[in-house]
């Protein structure tokens, strides 16, 4: 199995009453994972109607390979409640409260090479002695491009926030 190890156990940008653009916010995320070799994978989706409006909750998952042995992976999970209402100049929005969730792991073995009990002693062998450095230097590239990620989120979403 995989070796996963958290780099950024959880960040969380939390605001409440914003007046925003659902895809515009998408739009933002899916052109930063674009740009830094990401592919997103949407694991789940569902809406519901709430007396405050509707309820939406997104679990996403950004994948990259680094090599032939690790992988980077940033899940981020989206909890809106809010109603839709019409934005000056830019058509229909919501109006609501946003929670988003990210936090990042490491993968090794990311193909579950090293499976018998013999190898994955060897693994964590190989792993610990040989690509310490090289993980190393992973966890640090792993963890500014989650925060870079969650800072334009953040800026996005304060930009629109309700003072």
């Amino acid at each position: 199995m995989s070796e996963k190890d958290i780099v950024v156990p959880e960040l969380k940008v939390d605001v409440k009453n914003s007046t925003f653009q659902m895809h515009e916010l998408i739009k933002i995320m899916r052109s930063w994972a674009d740009l830094n070799g990401y592919r997103l994978t949407e694991k789940s989706y569902s809406d519901k109607d709430i007396p405050a409006g509707k309820g939406v909750a997104i679990i996403w998952i950004l994948s990259k390979d680094v090599d032939d042995y690790a992988r980077f992976e940033i899940n981020i999970r989206f909890n809106m409640t809010g109603r839709h209402v019409n934005i000056k100049k830019k058509g229909k929005g919501i109006k609501g409260d946003v929670t988003i969730y990210f936090d990042a792991i490491l993968i090794s073995d990311k193909e579950n090479k090293w499976e018998t009990p013999f190898m994955k002693f060897m693994r964590a062998f190989y792993d610990n002695i040989f690509q310490r450095d090289k993980f190393k230097a992973y966890s640090t590239k792993l963890d500014n491009e989650c925060y870079s990620l969650y800072n334009e989120v953040k800026a996005f979403l304060n930009l629109h926030a309700e003072k």
